[in-house]
């Protein structure tokens, strides 16, 4: 079995009977997906930038809400990998330097949103999903890029009814616009998490995983298996492999633990220049609290190199083609 075989990179043999949501690539759609999305991210980016004043965030949830998000397990901030975190970093650091030089090595120059797309609509080709989900870039998504689908909940056990969209950030902080950082994107978003989605409509499980034993969707262990297959398929087709985005996230919830919003901000110049992508890890982490001066943050990004570090290190025991179906073996 090949490299990509292993870390199921795989190609439809039909497409799936899916309805597009949107056809106009190039609309722009203001999005948000969950209780602590901030409402005015860019606004605030600006603020803080140009102005230096702390952000203060509109999120969607409520107050109880966002206390509620914080006290699951899934978001508290962990500290059990931070020595192979850090350890990536300072690799990394001392072979290239700043993180941007970095950047620019693994996944290429920058590109523009056309040629992203372009890119894109040939992935889909390439990968037998022409018509199979929408491409829409949005300017206030407060990650890189994210697969959404609508249609019937789960216990309704109507899978085929999805419609698929994938929802892209048009902004300068987005790292993976890049020549192969778009591709390897595409990798992360639809090379795992479309794939697994639609997979996992086709099991048996898919209405009532109660009834086959098994855990919830949305537990610490499914998000550290779905994030932490996506952060490895994230590199295998960039030109260099250090797992570093998952370190610097890692590395950065660690550090809000004992620092203020402008202290992390500060601190992160250690492993990365850019003014945008140090607001952008410390927004990540900082986003829930009602005081961004406060100590503590959001823990959740750390599924990424938990995931992969896991799965990394428990290879020889996982049945990949099982995974893929969305039943988790590690």
């Amino acid at each position: 079995m090949s490299e990509t075989d292993i870390f199921c990179l795989l190609k439809c043999q039909s497409q799936p009977a899916l309805t597009l949501m949107c056809n106009n690539h190039d609309k722009e759609i203001q999005f948000t997906s969950s209780a602590i999305c901030p409402l005015n991210l860019e606004e605030q980016k600006e603020r803080f930038l140009k102005f230096g004043k702390l952000p203060k965030f509109v999120l969607k949830g409520s107050e109880d809400e966002i206390e509620n998000l914080f006290n699951k397990a899934r978001n508290q901030i962990r500290f059990d990998l931070f020595g192979e975190a850090e350890y990536i970093l300072k690799t990394v650091k001392e072979k290239y330097g700043d993180g941007d030089n970095y950047l620019a090595a693994q996944f290429g120059d920058k590109i523009t949103k056309e040629e992203a797309t372009e890119i894109l609509e040939q992935y889909l080709r390439e990968n037998n999903l022409d018509g199979a989900m929408s491409i829409v870039w949005c300017a206030d998504l407060a990650s890189s890029a994210r697969m959404m689908w609508i249609g019937p909940h789960c216990k309704h056990n109507r899978p085929e009814a999805r419609n698929y969209s994938f929802w892209i950030k048009n902004s300068t902080d987005n790292n993976f616009l890049r020549e192969q950082g778009i591709r390897c994107l595409a990798d992360h978003e639809i090379g795992t998490h479309f794939f697994r989605s639609f997979n996992d409509g086709l099991q048996p499980w898919y209405s009532d995983r109660k009834r086959f034993d098994l855990r919830g969707r949305n537990c610490l262990e499914e998000l550290r298996a779905e994030e932490g297959l996506a952060a490895i398929n994230t590199i295998l087709n960039a030109k260099t492999r250090f797992l570093w985005g998952p370190a610097l996230l890692y590395y950065t919830a660690c550090k809000a633990a004992e620092m203020t919003f402008k202290q992390l901000y500060d601190h992160l110049t250690i492993y990365v220049k850019s003014p945008e992508h140090r607001w952008r890890l410390c927004m990540r982490v900082k986003r829930g609290l009602l005081d961004p001066n406060d100590l503590g943050g959001y823990g959740k990004d750390q599924c990424y190199f938990e995931g992969a570090v896991e799965i990394l290190r428990s290879l020889d025991m996982i049945d990949f083609n099982v995974m893929m179906s969305r039943e988790n073996l590690c």
